[in-house]
């Protein structure tokens, strides 16, 4: 289906989509990526024998963050753009996430490494989150501690928080270690590590 994004049905109607970009050593959020990720969203709206789907990663690091060639675009096209232009094509992801967080089919990430910013973005739209207790295993939003909102996950974030009935606070850590993520409400189960 997809150069990025790997899917297996299952006969009990779970769909497993395995991100792993071809040529890269990580997964990043890049506009290629936001068109296989959309087009998986599609896919499973589309699909009736599709009856959730988890989303976990085929290389060490889950997600990442963002492709720096496409930070850098945004920042070009910054200065010549539209407003009209930038919401639109700034707010994409966003509203893909929400898009996936909305569906009524359940959203599972499979968290086997890195997610980061992005990453960690697309974990927070899920319905749920599975993170490995293995190691190398972090969840966090780093640009926060730049001074920067994670570009993309307001809504799931906020979202995610009001579910724990957090309230809509900044995180007091950009990072969490594995063993910090499910008390943070980063994660909703820890598993033993899955692969060598």
């Amino acid at each position: 289906m997809d150069q990025n994004i790997k899917i297996e049905l299952g006969k009990d109607g779970v769909l497993t989509a395995c991100i792993d970009m071809q040529g890269r050593s990580m997964n990043v959020f890049s506009m290629d990526m936001m068109d296989s990720l959309e087009r998986l969203v599609v896919h499973m709206e589309q699909s009736p024998e599709v009856r959730a789907v988890v989303l976990t990663s085929g290389k060490s690091a889950f997600i990442a963050g963002a492709d720096l060639a496409m930070v850098r675009m945004f920042t070009e096209r910054a200065r010549t753009d539209s407003h009209s232009a930038l919401v639109e094509l700034c707010g994409r992801l966003g509203r893909i996430f929400r898009r996936l967080e909305k569906n009524p089919k359940p959203w599972v990430a499979a968290v086997n490494g890195l997610a980061l910013g992005g990453g960690l973005e697309v974990c927070l739209a899920c319905h749920a989150r599975v993170v490995s207790d293995g190691p190398g295993v972090m969840l966090g939003l780093p640009e926060i501690k730049l001074g920067l909102l994670p570009g993309a996950a307001v809504g799931p974030f906020r979202h995610t928080l009001r579910r724990r009935r957090a309230g809509p606070r900044r995180p007091r850590r950009p990072s969490a270690h594995r063993r910090d993520a499910r008390p943070a409400g980063r994660a909703h189960r820890k598993m033993p590590r899955l692969h060598g």
